[in-house]
């Protein structure tokens, strides 16, 4: 983490609009206002990037963009909080990885992420496309920590009982199976 009293949100993902990191810029600008001692880390590169750019700049001096990176989980290990805010997601396999690393998820309520993330249990939702929730369940993150804890422990938990590579293994012949009887 950057200092003791610095608060690491991170996103890692491609910059394009259906991962919604634009939203992310402009709920950031709101958490400032109330935890000012934050830093913005986006980790990805992709077509918006022009555009993400030009936004921080006007959500205010400490947005990071770190381009891509070939270990991402030693970010997640350094941040304090992780946000997915996609306005459209298959499944969200970097939140397993947020999971597994311990770090306290915000993510849209989209796609599979609800496969991953259990509302308030491993992890926290907000609307696709709103910037202000999710400000809002940010500011609630880092403001309760001891909630937090369980939250992650019960996170990794999870990750480590139910997408281990033998219960994946199984799900996909059962999926097969499944498609293949349906024949």
């Amino acid at each position: 983490r950057a200092t003791q009293m610095d608060n690491i949100i991170l996103c890692v993902a491609e910059l394009n609009e259906r991962k919604g990191q634009k939203y992310l810029l402009e709920a950031y600008k709101l958490v400032q206002e109330k935890i000012p001692n934050t830093k913005l880390v986006l980790v990805g590169e992709g077509p918006a990037r022009r555009e993400y750019e030009k936004m921080a700049r006007a959500a205010g001096p400490n947005v990071i963009f770190a381009g891509q990176q070939k270990n991402a989980a030693e970010f997640m290990a350094a941040s304090d909080i992780f946000v997915l805010p996609s306005v459209r997601e298959a499944f969200g396999l970097v939140l397993l990885e947020a999971s597994a690393v311990r770090v306290p998820i915000v993510a849209s309520n989209i796609g599979g992420i609800s496969e991953i993330i259990e509302d308030g249990k491993t992890g926290y939702f907000v609307p696709p496309a709103d910037s202000h929730a999710l400000a809002e369940k940010i500011i609630y993150a880092l403001q309760n920590p001891s909630e937090i804890e369980l939250v992650v422990r019960q996170a990794e938990q999870r990750v480590r009982e139910k997408y281990t590579a033998e219960e994946m293994a199984k799900n996909t012949v059962r999926v097969y199976d499944e498609a293949l009887n349906g024949l």
